[in-house]
């Protein structure tokens, strides 16, 4: 027979011990494999969902605001062929069913043609819809309560040609509803979670026909996204080859009125990268830029509504006399002489006429600008006259005007319809006869110089460049291969790698299951060395007999290894087998019961083989380390007392009754130590990091009496004490016998109570006053954000006539307006891993003024007084934009700390970082970073308008208040949510995972408390000859049961008792705090496991002293 035959042997004798090692290792292995699966199914979906995302395009050019034209996809795809490349037309919108009963904001509508489905991991199985026909996603039909056939209303954003936010642009009708007929739902392999947006929650998506969709807005052959599955260098480099003119939204041509070549955009600004790039080839050129004044005035006289244009030569330098100004540009060049200074203006004879001006007077300009606030702002600048000029020649230019929405199509005044107020009753016949005749003929005249100073703004200097017939080609062939399209924010980005790392999931989910789960592993393998060590214990007699008839004790440790082995084989496949269903339950309540933690995410199960393999491994390795330990005391102790102790093992006590592992003086100064660790780091704790400090020091604490109960056991089992006179009294000094065993039990019910109370002080919840400004809402009332841009500040009167609200309804209600640079959401409501974070922009007074939010940690210099927030306009460096951000967010979605930087590019193709100068506490800002309004605005032109909003409103007009502003705002997509509900959401995902963990904590204490019965019974089994003489001197069978109960409830009572006064320290800063305590749960999840531990102590405490104790005495 071999030495696995009888391990094999050995394991069916001591079937009952083994089962419980069986047990604690399929326990173990089961919960490392289905963690470690769980991680590679939540990382596998989420990258499985990113590839149905992007589908086989791995870049994009997202203009924005710009569109360039259709055509340029076809061009680029000829130049990177067999590449492909689509053009998008992607704008917001708001969707509505039919009637309007169900309604959708923040919707993400697509213009495309056949080529888009193709690109899609279904491949050709769709095809674009046909005109006044439209797909919708999956998620979008279900919100919306509708089917294939059913009509629905979309209602776009209505492109604006001239930037939004210009001073000129037109505000009413910001919108355009489509009505559709839907042809049919598109699943995930056909883009239902297309979006440039990394975030596990499908977006709301409705696809209609490209062709159809120019007409309808009248942009025929734009688009202003093109996606290609070519590299993104290589697609940039073919759009900087193969682009036109029309792309850059540019116009080149000779002017009718005066044969001069001139260079105009229809965004009516012309980018300053293109003013740079004109000059370089035509430096005579001269720079145009008119402007709607709303009047000159002298003295009592005053013109009403006219075009005023500053005119004046490009380049710096001046030019040499030898060289002269081309004849096509003299006439355009005197019309502001060099001799006029910046001071100074020139009237034509009609002004002159209408203000009776003569030279050397003074008129005053009034004209409006918009502030950075969206509100106008009337300014006002006075000049002296320079001369007067005739209306006629050059003078008498009305293609000076650029195409200012609202007025190049008026043919009267009355028909006027700037983006300013104007008051039409102040025009009166004359000026009527004028447009007629002279449309919008500037009245006045002044220098490049001092109109570049007046009307600048961040969409451009210049409304035209005016150029001699003779630069006419060079400028047609060289002006785009002098402009780097980046700098017209035309620029291919990533898709496909983004995507990719977006599906490593934020949260490393194998690890954080292994993190909640970690009690529960160490539990069971606790439970299989515990085990494992009492069948060793109990064969005491067979090892020692083996050892004397001449065995080598490396060869009965080897049996009993080979036994270990077996055990560990059989429990690791079992445990390997049930951790994929352990996958599968813990995704069912990902899906269900602990839905908070993955939003709308759809798991799939995925069992990866190498993860199987891994945490099975592991699994064996720890127990058979624990099992190694647990048999090496037994092979420690010579034959002879192995044979004399026949079934039993001697207690932890010498020949002359003291403890044989006393607790010494060492003891006593790790204790102290622990302590006074604990003193300091509570004492000298920053209020950012008290949690942490007060659970380091509830844990310091939690060591300090663990070492005090080894004192105390140690007393108790001293020969020193008085005599024994009651049950209770022989109870309590039987506690000490075994001081390892007992200490052992103490430590792992105090740990395990320790980390499942003192957990509770990491719960959030909801501020007990929301209107507190240091609270996660800001005191703030309501959170909204828009699908559309809401482009007047709501509280001025432009803004209210803008969207018909009546000033009443907003009284006593402030709101703190947001711009919104789109990016990936990096809350913890989304799992994928932000690349980009969502920028929003606020003016830093409204937040410094309020002193809302509480800040956790800055980079403010030491004492600083002023408000945290004017961080945001504080200089750092060249490139640099300072950011506040959630520290929740930056800490575990971004994996960033204070100091650290994040790279962004901006409209004008250049790089910048934003640095993380501040963290505010567990707030509605989560998934954001806060900038400045200031660098919005210089960084992205185009994210004009606000977007998201913090609203203040008396607590009993909220309601009402939602109400009037949702209803004014339908339009343009507003949703209102309530402060508390929001914060309430993002907390509820730290609160699930704490759940989680004190469920699966609370499993492996009561797991451990499992192991106390099992304790219990192997000691009381150990001394049932002691007991039988206890029952022969007298005692009844219920004093000797009380007995054993006794003792061992004194373990479970001081465990407890050490790990809740430990956990009430960690504790302090949740009670001391605003947000309290749920003390209710605490006290349950305690009372369940004193019930559970008392249960099985009393259980195995009756199964030991059941049946005829005094045959124990037979083989004494």
């Amino acid at each position: 027979m071999n030495a696995w035959s009888l391990a094999l042997r050995g394991m069916r004798h001591y079937w009952r011990t083994h089962l419980g090692v069986l047990l604690g290792v399929i326990c173990a292995t089961t919960v490392l494999v289905g963690a470690l699966s769980v991680g590679d199914s939540v990382q596998l979906s989420l990258r499985d969902q990113a590839l149905h995302r992007v589908g086989s395009f791995s870049s994009v050019l997202a203009a924005g605001d710009r569109f360039v034209q259709a055509e340029l996809a076809g061009r680029i795809a000829t130049a990177l062929s067999p590449a492909t490349c689509v053009p998008v037309m992607q704008l917001p919108g708001v969707a509505s069913s039919d009637g309007g009963a169900m309604r959708t904001g923040i919707v993400d509508v697509y213009g495309i043609d056949d080529g888009f489905f193709g690109m899609s991991t279904g491949g050709n199985a769709r095809k674009a819809p046909t005109a006044g026909h439209a797909l919708l996603n999956q998620r979008l039909a279900t919100q919306l309560g509708v089917a294939a056939g059913d009509e629905v209303v979309i209602r776009v954003e209505k492109p604006s040609l001239m930037p939004v936010e210009a001073t000129m642009a037109t505000v009413d009708e910001v919108s355009f509803a489509l009505r559709v007929t839907i042809d049919g739902i598109v699943d995930e392999r056909q883009f239902a979670r297309f979006g440039l947006r990394t975030s596990q929650v499908p977006p709301f998506n409705v696809f209609l026909s490209l062709t159809w969709l120019q007409q309808e807005l009248q942009l025929a052959d734009r688009a202003n996204m093109l996606l290609t599955d070519a590299a993104p260098d290589a697609a940039q480099q073919a759009l900087r080859t193969h682009w036109r003119l029309e792309d850059a939204e540019l116009k080149l041509a000779t002017n009718e009125s005066t044969g001069v070549v001139e260079l105009t955009s229809s965004r009516v600004f012309l980018d300053e990268a293109i003013v740079v790039a004109a000059t370089s080839i035509a430096p005579e050129a001269l720079g145009v830029v008119t402007y709607f004044i709303n009047s000159l005035k002298r003295q009592g006289a005053s013109t009403p509504y006219s075009m005023v244009t500053a005119i004046g030569p490009l380049a710096a330098a001046p030019r040499s006399p030898e060289t002269p100004t081309p004849a096509d540009l003299a006439t355009q060049r005197a019309l502001v002489p060099a001799s006029v200074g910046n001071h100074q203006i020139i009237c034509n004879q009609w002004l002159a006429e209408d203000l009776g001006a003569k030279p050397g007077d003074t008129i005053e300009l009034n004209y409006t600008v918009m502030n950075s606030a969206l509100q106008f702002e009337e300014r006002t600048h006075e000049l002296q006259v320079h001369s007067i000029v005739q209306l006629a020649g050059a003078a008498a230019d009305p293609t000076l005007m650029p195409a200012f929405p609202g007025l190049a199509e008026a043919k009267s005044c009355r028909d006027w319809e700037p983006g300013i107020p104007v008051d039409l009753q102040l025009l009166d016949d004359r000026d009527q006869e004028y447009w007629e005749k002279h449309k919008g003929t500037p009245k006045a005249f002044i220098t490049l110089a001092t109109g570049q100073k007046l009307w600048s703004n961040r969409f451009g200097t210049l409304t035209a460049v005016r150029a001699s017939q003779q630069h006419r080609q060079a400028l047609a062939q060289q002006l785009l291969r002098r402009v780097d399209p980046k700098a017209l924010n035309l620029h291919f980005a990533d898709l496909r790698g983004p995507a990719l790392a977006a599906g490593m999931p934020a949260t490393d989910f194998g690890s954080l299951y292994l993190g909640l789960s970690l009690f529960l592993i160490l539990a069971a393998l606790l439970l299989a060395a515990m085990m494992f060590a009492f069948g060793v214990e109990q064969r005491h007699s067979e090892i020692g007999t083996l050892l004397a008839i001449g065995y080598e004790p490396r060869t009965v440790r080897g049996l009993f290894l080979r036994e270990a082995v077996l055990l560990l084989a059989i429990g690791s496949v079992a445990g390997a087998a049930l951790g994929a269903g352990y996958t599968h339950a813990v995704l069912h309540a990902l899906g269900t019961l602990w839905r908070d933690t993955i939003g709308q995410t759809t798991l799939v199960a995925h069992i990866v083989p190498g993860s199987v393999a891994t945490g099975t491994g592991y699994a064996i390795l720890a127990s058979l380390v624990a099992m190694v330990v647990a048999m090496r005391r037994a092979f420690r102790v010579p034959a002879i007392e192995l044979l004399q102790a026949k079934s039993s093992e001697p207690d932890d006590t010498a020949s002359d009754g003291r403890p044989r592992y006393a607790a010494g003086p060492l003891n006593t100064v790790l204790c102290v130590l622990a302590i006074a660790s604990a003193i300091y780091l509570i004492s000298n704790a920053q209020p950012h990091r008290a949690t942490s400090a007060f659970f380091g020091g509830g844990a310091l604490l939690l060591i300090a009496m663990l070492l005090g109960c080894r004192m105390l056991l140690a007393r108790l089992a001293s020969p020193r004490r008085s005599s024994i006179e009651t049950i209770a009294a022989l109870g309590l000094r039987n506690t000490g016998r075994r001081p390892s065993r007992s200490l052992a039990t103490i430590a792992l019910l105090a740990s395990g109570t320790f980390l499942v109370v003192a957990i509770q002080a990491n719960r959030l919840t909801p501020p007990a006053d929301a209107t507190l400004r240091s609270s996660g809402t800001g005191g703030f009332a309501l959170f909204g954000r828009s699908t559309l841009p809401v482009l007047r500040d709501l509280a001025s009167e432009a803004g209210l006539e803008a969207y018909a609200l009546d000033e009443e309804e907003l009284r006593d209600v402030a709101i703190v307006p947001m711009r919104v640079r789109s990016g990936d959401d990096a809350s913890c409501l989304n799992l994928s891993t932000a690349q980009s974070p969502q920028l929003i922009s606020v003016q830093p007074s409204l937040f410094a003024d309020r002193e809302c939010f509480r800040f956790t940690r800055d980079l403010a210099p030491a004492g600083t007084t002023t408000s945290r927030w004017l961080l945001l306009d504080e200089d750092f460096g060249e490139n640099v934009v300072p950011a506040i951000g959630d520290g929740g967010s930056v800490a575990w979605a971004l994996h960033k700390k204070l100091g650290d930087s994040l790279l962004y590019r901006d409209e004008a193709g250049r790089d910048f970082e934003v640095r993380i100068v501040g963290t505010v506490a567990d707030s509605i800002l989560q998934g954001n970073l806060v900038i400045s309004d200031r660098h919005m605005r210089e960084r992205f032109p185009s994210a004009s308008g606000y977007r998201m909003f913090l609203i203040d409103a008396p607590a009993e007009r909220t309601a009402q208040v939602t109400a009037d502003l949702s209803r004014a705002l339908e339009d343009i997509g507003l949703e209102l949510t309530a402060t508390g509900a929001r914060l309430a959401a993002f907390q509820s995902v730290q609160n699930t995972y704490l759940w989680i963990f004190q469920l699966l904590g609370g499993l492996g204490l009561l797991l451990g408390t499992v192991g106390l019965g099992v304790v219990v019974l192997r000691n009381a089994l150990e001394r049932r000859a002691e007991l039988a003489i206890a029952r022969a001197v007298g005692f009844p069978s219920a004093a000797v049961r009380n007995l054993v109960f006794l003792e061992h409830s004194v373990l479970l009572g001081l465990g407890l008792a050490v790990g809740v006064a430990a956990a009430a320290v960690a504790l302090l800063p949740a009670l001391q705090g605003e947000r309290g305590l749920p003390l209710l749960p605490i006290a349950l999840c305690v009372a369940a496991i004193a019930l559970s531990g008392t249960f099985w102590v009393w259980l195995a405490s009756a199964l030991a002293t059941r049946g005829k104790l005094l045959d124990g005495l037979r083989g004494e």
